[in-house]
């Protein structure tokens, strides 16, 4: 599908190899991605190893530290107020704080959602308190290893294909999931790709050099 596809065709010869990055659990993909909304990846970035680095718990090993994802209870130990300590708003903070709750007295069974087809999984995942589509879709991509999982709220997304559809605006949601169809049942593996291309420069030196087709 990649090679014959003129927008994906020229990313993928330059990222051979790539591979889609998975979280270790559905929870720690669920943590990161309500952290994630509304703010830059830089700004994520430096939230996340605030999150991970003060709660998560960590190992010597051999004058080096490493750390692991915070668990549950760890989080519900800090409470909203821990978290907002290391930078989270307050609604974030009260989104994480209550789902680490659900999860650590067993009320909440994220694990149990890779048994479920996509429809069942989003259906599920937007009815938990601070859940959006947006972050439904992330999930598909990050914790379950769905092939066609597709964010099309997501503002950066929105814009590149605005740059390879029209070369101008971003697309409004509904353009880009329609755009999008063209890749199905692989998308994820084009938003990865997407977005591997951006955060390399691999996209803007494409498109000034004119390698995308219509």
């Amino acid at each position: 599908m990649a090679m014959n596809d003129s927008v994906v065709r020229p990313i993928a010869l330059g990222l051979r190899g790539l591979h889609v990055p998975h979280t270790a659990s559905v929870y720690e993909a669920l943590v990161l991605a309500i952290l994630g909304q509304q703010i830059s990846s830089h700004v994520a970035r430096t939230v996340r190893t605030l999150l991970i680095q003060t709660y998560g718990p960590s190992a010597h090993v051999t004058g080096t530290t490493y750390y692991a994802f915070p668990r549950p209870e760890a989080i519900v130990a800090a409470g909203v107020d821990g978290l907002r300590a290391i930078k989270f708003s307050l609604r974030k903070a009260e989104y994480v704080v209550g789902i680490a709750e659900k999860v650590a007295s067993g009320e909440l069974d994220l694990e149990g959602l890779k048994c479920q087809p996509d429809e069942v999984v989003i259906q599920r995942l937007i009815d938990i308190r601070g859940v959006g589509l947006w972050t439904a879709q992330w999930i598909l991509i990050r914790a379950l290893g769905r092939t066609d999982g597709f964010p099309h709220g997501d503002l950066a997304l929105q814009r590149l294909l605005g740059l390879l559809v029209n070369g101008g605006p971003p697309l409004s949601p509904e353009e880009a999931l329609e755009h999008s169809r063209r890749w199905s049942p692989f998308r994820s593996y084009v938003t990865t790709y997407l977005f591997a291309a951006a955060r390399s420069g691999r996209f803007d030196s494409l498109s000034r050099a004119g390698q995308f087709g219509p």
